[in-house]
């Protein structure tokens, strides 16, 4: 895990996260990725790959313009 320093830094999935009561270790199961990787996209050290931001379109059912605002 990170040190708190490190934040989401879309507020978009933050929210949906925090009214949904996810994790991080459960949005990443849910998007078949691992925890760590999903962390590094979240926290903005990684871009997401295309598949993964389909997925989180899916699931989260926000549209692609507001999921990715920073």
């Amino acid at each position: 895990m990170y040190p708190r320093k490190y934040k989401i830094v879309f507020p978009e999935i933050e929210r949906w996260m925090q009214e949904n009561g996810v994790s991080i270790h459960d949005l990443s199961r849910r998007a078949g990725l691992t925890d760590q990787t999903m962390q590094n996209q979240l926290y903005g050290i990684n871009q997401f790959k295309l598949t993964t931001i389909r997925k989180l379109i899916d699931l989260t059912g926000i549209p692609f313009e507001t999921l990715f605002i920073e």
